[in-house]
């Protein structure tokens, strides 16, 4: 029988002795053309809060046993993000280590590996978020110690560090589409602040949100001036940034049931995204017709945290240690 897992037997084992467990609180997915699928997670429930990473060249099954190969991380993994074009993606962790991560196939066997390129630990705190500039050769994370940096992926270092860049945990960062330059950020401060790294004084407060903090943003990729963000009440905001401090284009304050957890658009439909929360729902909108809601399901059995689109199919990875598939009508 297994021990109790209080008693000091349990507690005396290190990680190598505890029995193999299958860490099923999936916290991200992502889908890369050429490449296949990214999925990971961490394990909330044991002694050791460490996370895995899965590599699926085809995901059309994400059976855990079917994947096409798999890695472990010492820490809970919290976010990731595609590096286009390449074979490489990134991954954040609960302990503040960023990882550039590589897929190789192996020249005698033709398997699959995924190897580690270069990590660093600069954060003090979990890292939130975490997202690429369109030419892969930067990168922005935010954190739960307040800070924001920005890195250089050839070397890995941080080339700008923004501490305490909000006055709560930040709890979204986004590269604005087809700039190198420019991203946006949302904190549990209550502000959205849009930063442009060529200016003296990069920070504006784009929205001040009086009622309750910030929680996702999304970046329109057919209209680099149009940012959909979302609030712990589960509102969603419309904001056009070029129009700084100024009341939002649309908002919906009943999108969600919940605080909004991550929003994210369909790159082959500008007028559609997605949004997930704090519960099983899963919606997606239509911002050509006033935010309706064209899809809902609510089939996931805990929170939903992952979300990646391919074409016209949603795909949502959650707690319950599922991924589904959703079909969007065009």
């Amino acid at each position: 029988m297994d021990p109790n897992l209080n008693a000091e037997i349990y507690r005396n084992m290190t990680s190598a002795d505890i029995p193999p467990n299958v860490d099923r609180h999936l916290q991200f997915i992502l889908v890369s053309d050429g490449i296949g699928a990214i999925l990971g997670a961490s394990n909330m429930t044991d002694r050791y809060w460490n996370g895995t990473v899965w590599y699926y060249k085809d995901h059309t099954d994400f059976n855990r046993d079917k994947a096409t190969t798999a890695m472990k991380t010492e820490s809970g993994v919290c976010d990731g993000a595609c590096l286009s074009g390449t074979n490489k993606f990134v991954i954040c962790e609960d302990s503040g280590v960023l990882q550039i991560l590589s897929i190789n196939e192996m020249a005698d066997t033709h398997n699959y590996e995924l190897q580690c390129l270069g990590y660093s630990f600069e954060h003090d705190d979990a890292i939130t978020s975490v997202s690429a500039f369109d030419t892969n050769t930067r990168l922005v994370t935010g954190g739960m110690d307040y800070c924001i940096k920005v890195w250089d992926t050839v070397e890995l270092y941080s080339s700008h560090t923004f501490s305490p860049a909000h006055t709560d945990t930040v709890t979204c960062v986004q590269a604005q589409p087809k700039s190198i330059d420019i991203f946006a950020s949302t904190s549990l401060d209550h502000d959205a602040l849009l930063w442009d790294l060529r200016q003296p004084k990069p920070a504006s407060c784009i929205i001040k949100n009086v009622e309750c903090g910030l929680t996702a943003a999304a970046w329109n990729p057919k209209n680099v001036h149009e940012l959909v963000i979302g609030d712990a009440d589960g509102r969603i905001l419309v904001l056009d940034v070029r129009q700084s401090n100024s009341e939002p284009v649309f908002q919906n304050p009943r999108a969600f049931s919940r605080g909004v957890y991550r929003l994210l658009f369909n790159s082959a439909r500008n007028d559609q995204f997605a949004g997930c929360c704090d519960s099983t729902e899963v919606k997606v909108f239509d911002t050509s017709h006033n935010m309706e809601v064209i899809y809902e399901n609510k089939n996931h059995r805990d929170f939903v945290r992952g979300l990646a689109w391919d074409q016209n199919c949603l795909l949502t990875a959650s707690w319950d240690n599922t991924v589904l598939e959703h079909a969007i009508s065009s």
